[in-house]
């Protein structure tokens, strides 16, 4: 699940990489 989880953020990181910056990071750190 936390690979899948990890997909999705990197997948999102090359859709939206604002996103990535302003929160997605701290879930992912967190996770």
């Amino acid at each position: 699940m936390v690979t899948i989880l990890a997909e999705e953020r990197l997948a999102l990181t090359v859709y939206r990489p604002e996103a990535f910056v302003k929160g997605d990071f701290v879930l992912t750190s967190g996770a």
